[in-house]
């Protein structure tokens, strides 16, 4: 009998490739882990005619148990009061207009080392009620811009659909 080995059957080949697969996430998880980054880091830009309001219902959202168990976990931050100044006209451009110049330019801001940051930001989310109550996104490096009808009371329910996802190296 030996100890410590897998041992397989001719008739265990399934078994076999399931086990290599495995083995092979695990050691891929346990690599992505060391050299993970925490985030996403975005900045929150409001842009309501009331901005206080909408403010407020994202950062009891942020701070509730629903957001840790939906998008927004612990390494997560979202920069809502220091943040770097991006003129309204850039993100009207990129975001509402969708121009490929703007959006690039947005996102050549984004990755700029912000304070302690050396990586820059992940994304920005953005809420507008120009016309109709909606939240914009675009992740950094990316060209498309995700936008989300909501309302002035279901802005937190669609957070979670427009958070940019991790860009910054590890």
């Amino acid at each position: 009998m030996q100890t410590g080995a897998c041992i397989f059957s001719s008739t265990d080949q399934r078994m076999k490739k399931h086990l290599a697969l495995l083995v092979g996430l695990s050691m891929s998880c346990a690599g992505a882990l060391a050299g993970s980054v925490e985030g996403p880091y975005v900045i929150w830009y409001n842009m309501a005619a009331r901005p206080a309001l909408v403010d407020q219902q994202v950062r009891q959202y942020l701070n509730s148990q629903a957001a840790k168990d939906n998008c927004f976990d612990n390494g997560a931050i979202m920069f809502m009061r220091d943040k770097p100044a991006i003129p309204a006209e850039l993100i009207a451009a990129a975001l509402y207009r969708k121009e490929q110049a703007a959006i690039k330019r947005l996102s050549a801001l984004l990755k700029k080392p912000f304070k302690d940051m050396d990586e820059g930001f992940d994304g920005i989310v953005v809420y507008a009620d120009n016309g109709k109550a909606r939240l914009y996104s675009l992740t950094t490096g990316a060209r498309k811009v995700v936008k989300r009808d909501t309302g002035m009371t279901n802005v937190a329910d669609a957070l979670c659909s427009v958070m940019p996802m991790i860009t910054r190296a590890p």
